[in-house]
């Protein structure tokens, strides 16, 4: 069988490339191209992929970058907005609305924990919870607290110990596989 003129340009246009990319590899400069500089954006314009920008820089000695925050605009796309988590009230106003709740009858009511338990990571002894919520994911130990609200007690296998810090009310959040 032979071969057509084009398959033989084909061929060699491959083993071209082939050749190209492996030169590139083997010279192994470690040179990589930064960030493209930003250039202003006309309001109501959308951003070509020229003009986006890796605006984190690099942080550390393993070169891993923060995450970087979210603009309005992309939550917008999603349907969603950005809402700081509540205050937390001060010790004043934690004592006035046990009072309150008292004097009521009823007892006070925790808002709802907006993270979910998704695991545990034992490393070097010391156990840590992966808590996730629509906004962000992060790590949590005993004894820290979270959005100035809500106090770690206990890290169970499948189960997190909460403590309300303005209540304060006890809150136990079962492991929910993701």
């Amino acid at each position: 069988m032979t071969m057509a003129w084009h398959q033989r340009w084909l061929g060699a246009a491959l083993a071209a490339t082939l050749l190209a990319t492996a030169y590139t590899a083997w010279r192994g400069d470690g040179e990589v191209a930064g960030p493209v500089p930003a250039r202003p954006l006309a309001a109501g314009t959308r951003p070509t992929p020229a003009a986006v920008v890796d605006p984190v820089p690099a942080t550390g000695s393993t070169g891993r970058r923060a995450w970087p925050e979210v603009d309005e605009t992309a939550l917008a796309a999603w349907g969603q907005t950005r809402r700081p988590p509540p205050p937390a009230p001060s010790p004043v106003a934690a004592l006035a609305l046990r009072a309150a709740a008292s004097a009521a009858g009823a007892a006070p009511a925790a808002p709802p924990f907006n993270y979910r338990y998704v695991g545990r990571l034992v490393e070097d002894g010391r156990t840590r919870a992966l808590l996730v919520s629509p906004q962000r994911t992060q790590f949590v130990a005993e004894r820290d607290v979270l959005d100035g609200q809500w106090q770690v007690e206990r890290i169970a296998e499948r189960a997190l110990d909460l403590v309300w810090l303005p209540g304060p009310l006890p809150r136990r959040v079962a492991i929910q596989p993701s």
